[in-house]
């Protein structure tokens, strides 16, 4: 989505990705960028249009295919990538690395409410990351909207929302996130609600989270200990994946953080590690541990690649810039359970798998809740709950002795 702004200020967003290309790209990369904004200032100069019709049609001047489908040559899609990253930047957002093509920027009736939602959201202290995935999926329900002709937030009626509850039934099938949470959220949000013909929350509170759809990924310290030996540490991938598998199963930090980690979060004399956690924005101290501590010595007088850039992982190949938010790890870690011969059958191998286990390891040890909710830089216990509720062991010493079934 591209909300509406003057031609200046589509100026300002292209001047403002210059900058970042300068920063994050080699010069031979940046200019393939450069001259398509170029040829974009031109195009766009003395047009009084919205800025989303203006990107849009120069994306088909430039790549041949509507907005925003994908080129078929590598030349046009490095291209088309200068189109994505200006419609981050339009939107507040950084850039970035990854961008899938054919989906169309929403352009209907109710971007004034979406972004109402949004700010509200970041009033009630949802991070970046949370305010992404929560929109993204109402677009799903205001593309729903457009298709029925609703314009106005008065006109959406509790039929509606039913009838697009049933659309999206699917969802409650694979452990994605039920739409109901979301979409009850959103209407009761108080720019929308004040709005609405009926009230949204008895219709809506039924609905609940599926958070034990599935089992979590949960592995034993040893199945842990024999994926940490499998990795060939005489490598720079292998010294890097090992220093994030080493936070991840150590502290149980977030991939997030991992990938966020600032130099300067690593205290050597104090011996500490220290951050804000990007998803809660809560501070946390931890210690450094003599293994975490040899493990990121390696890494950064072995491996990382003289950068100025503050964060402690980056890319090895040019340019060497922090990895990009989508990425996991995941698929690096597949081999390396593999090869140590632990069972992964309906579970995820990566570094959350670690965080999970970490905090069913504590539990087993009679580590209090709440303070595994601390190590784990959870805001509430409720959360922390999620991650030790398979715990059997303790499951079977909390349960009621009961008589003998006899048929």
């Amino acid at each position: 989505m591209v909300d509406s702004c003057s031609s200046s200020e589509l100026v300002a967003a292209i001047g403002k990705l210059e900058t970042y290309l300068r920063s994050n790209y080699t010069e031979r990369t940046a200019s393939i960028y450069f001259s398509v904004l170029s040829q974009l200032k031109l195009y766009a100069h003395g047009d009084i249009r919205e800025s989303g019709d203006i990107i849009s049609d120069f994306y088909e001047v430039i790549t041949g295919k509507p907005p925003f489908q994908r080129p078929d040559t590598c030349r046009t899609r490095r291209k088309s990538r200068t189109f994505f990253m200006l419609r981050d930047i339009l939107q507040g957002y950084e850039p970035k690395r990854k961008y899938l093509y054919n989906r169309e920027p929403y352009c209907g009736a109710f971007l004034p409410q979406l972004a109402a939602y949004r700010n509200w959201l970041q009033d009630q202290g949802n991070g970046l990351s949370s305010i992404q995935r929560k929109t993204s999926d109402i677009l799903k329900f205001l593309c729903f909207l457009n298709r029925y002709e609703i314009t106005s937030v008065d006109q959406i009626t509790a039929k509606l929302v039913l009838s697009y509850l049933k659309e999206r039934e699917a969802d409650y099938s694979n452990g994605k996130i039920p739409s109901a949470y979301f979409l009850r959220n959103f209407l009761t949000c108080p720019a929308i609600h004040d709005e609405l013909c009926f009230n949204p929350y008895p219709l809506l509170c039924g609905f609940r989270l599926k958070k034990h759809s599935r089992l979590k990924p949960c592995f034993t310290p040893d199945e842990i200990k024999l994926v940490m030996d499998a990795v060939d540490r005489t490598t720079k991938w292998g010294k890097t994946i090992y220093a994030m598998m080493i936070l991840a199963c150590v502290y149980g930090l977030r991939v997030s953080d991992i990938r966020g980690l600032q130099q300067s979060s690593i205290h050597w004399q104090k011996r500490t590690i220290s951050l804000y956690q990007k998803k809660t924005s809560k501070y946390i101290e931890l210690p450094l541990t003599i293994e975490a501590m040899l493990a990121l010595l390696d890494y950064l007088k072995n491996v990382r690649p003289p950068s100025p850039d503050p964060h402690v992982f980056i890319r090895h190949r040019h340019p060497c810039v922090p990895y990009s938010q989508n990425v996991t790890f995941g698929s690096k870690l597949v081999d390396y359970f593999r090869n140590a011969g632990v069972n992964t059958d309906g579970k995820q191998c990566g570094l959350h798998s670690m965080r999970f286990s970490l905090a069913t390891a504590l539990l087993a040890d009679n580590v209090p809740v709440h303070e595994i909710a601390t190590i784990l830089g959870h805001t509430t216990i409720e959360s922390t709950k999620q991650y030790i509720w398979s715990d059997l062991k303790h499951l079977k010493a909390a349960a009621l002795e009961v008589p003998v079934y006899v048929s």
